[in-house]
């Protein structure tokens, strides 16, 4: 059994309560999640090949393909003086967790 892993989503963690021990999962799932993400990639480009429309048979998952117009803010348009008054930002604090590899 992975020792980075629990037993079910929800159970408490099979590690020891210690740092180290955590920063080491942290650093598998993020290679893992990582992975994942290029794998996810390359099979939802090969799926954007198909047409508009739905796409699967059967019982098996199926897939609908659709080609939607969204509205994007150009922030390029905006003036300068509007990117530059205070007043139309805010700021938030937020922790982050950075994973550094090597001495």
């Amino acid at each position: 059994m992975n020792p980075f892993f629990t037993k079910s989503r929800h159970a408490a963690p099979m590690f020891p309560d210690d740092p180290a021990t955590d920063i080491a999962r942290l650093a598998k799932l993020r290679s893992l999640i990582a992975d994942l993400k290029s794998e996810e990639e390359t099979v939802r480009q090969r799926l954007l090949t198909l047409r508009d429309g739905l796409h699967g048979h059967g019982d098996g998952p199926r897939l609908r393909i659709e080609t939607k117009q969204q509205r994007h803010l150009d922030r390029t348009a905006l003036p300068d003086h509007v990117l530059s008054d205070p007043q139309v930002w805010t700021h938030r604090n937020v922790r982050v967790l950075r994973l550094l590899h090597g001495p």
